[in-house]
């Protein structure tokens, strides 16, 4: 519903039974994964719950249209190849000596602390001092609306104490994209350094 809501405020238009023919299929897609940036997987679950929810209200008599049945309109999906580091990738990178660059020891810091909490960029990059209590770090996730626990590890605790004297005991968040960037070339860098 959000990003139908989204897509509307987008297009300036008002959806109905009407709308869900092959050429909304197309600009929503437009919408969803060009402007909003967002995947094809994600894409296909919409299309796929909006299907059934269309089916059921022609079979319940609710609706009499019928574009959403052209063939073309299905619901997409691609294989995601899950990447993660292992612990020992992790100790590597936070071995790295970045004291040069600030920013990419920032970037790192960062990252290490997504790893171990768990937390997406969105969410911990809100993280204030309220939300750490004792050795548990308490959030709003963005994505789901719901409240998470999270025990603060020593690898986290340890990257907290290096910025105390930020207002939340993190180092200053860069840009998403920014971020992205300079995480590959950490990656790089890391793999010139195992070499020598």
């Amino acid at each position: 519903m959000n990003k139908l809501e989204d897509y509307q405020e987008y297009s300036r238009s008002k959806l109905d039974w009407m709308s869900f023919d092959i050429d909304f299929y197309y600009d929503f897609m437009d919408f969803y994964t060009g402007i909003e940036g967002l995947t094809n997987n994600g894409f296909g679950k919409i299309i796929k719950n909006l299907k059934a929810i269309l089916n059921s209200a022609t079979e319940d008599g609710y609706n009499t249209f019928t574009g959403y049945q052209h063939k073309n309109f299905k619901t997409v999906r691609e294989d995601v190849n899950n990447i993660y580091l292992s612990e020992d990738e992790i100790s590597k990178l936070l071995k790295l000596d970045l004291s040069n660059d600030k920013t990419m020891e920032r970037t790192r810091d960062l990252f290490v602390f997504g790893c171990y909490t768990g937390l997406r960029f969105s969410d911990f990059s809100q993280v204030k001092q309220e939300h750490i209590v004792g050795d548990i770090l308490r959030i709003k996730t963005i994505k789901t609306s719901e409240w998470v626990n999270i025990p603060i590890l020593p690898a986290v605790r340890e990257i907290m104490d290096k910025y105390k004297d930020n207002p939340n005991n993190l180092p200053k968040s860069v840009s998403n994209q920014t971020m992205n960037r300079n995480l590959k070339d950490l990656g790089k860098w890391r793999k010139l350094m195992i070499r020598f």
